[in-house]
């Protein structure tokens, strides 16, 4: 049992790692800069600025890099972009309440309505 546990724990943390990975560089690849419509009304030397602050100067196998070591050892999602001053993790905290509580009204209706079709479609 303990061993299916720690299979089962493993092949988590390898998915985590994959989705994490194939979320990063999907974003990357996607056209545009992300910061690009915040900056576009600034002068080159503020867009600069930004790209340096938030690491988009640098190729994209070092900010995976750089964004992974910082993701394992202190948990850190870096800085929002959307959220001016923000981590986040900050905007995670906030809005994770909301997000449990439209997912836990989800879970009871897929499960009330689903256990009522199956005893429905059993008995007939």
């Amino acid at each position: 049992m303990f061993k299916f546990i720690l299979k089962r724990i493993l092949y988590a943390i390898i998915t985590l790692f994959v989705i994490v990975t194939l979320t990063f560089f999907l974003i990357s690849a996607a056209p545009g800069d992300p910061i690009a419509a915040k900056v576009e009304q600034m002068p080159e030397r503020a867009q600069s600025i930004i790209r340096k602050k938030y690491g988009l100067d640098k190729p994209v196998t070092e900010r995976y890099l750089i964004y992974m070591k910082n993701l394992i050892t202190t948990g850190d999602f870096g800085d929002s972009i959307v959220y001016t001053g923000k981590s986040a993790n900050d905007v995670i905290k906030e809005n994770a309440p909301v997000s449990a509580k439209i997912g836990l009204i989800a879970f009871v209706f897929e499960f009330t309505f689903g256990v009522l079709l199956g005893l429905v479609s059993a008995l007939y």
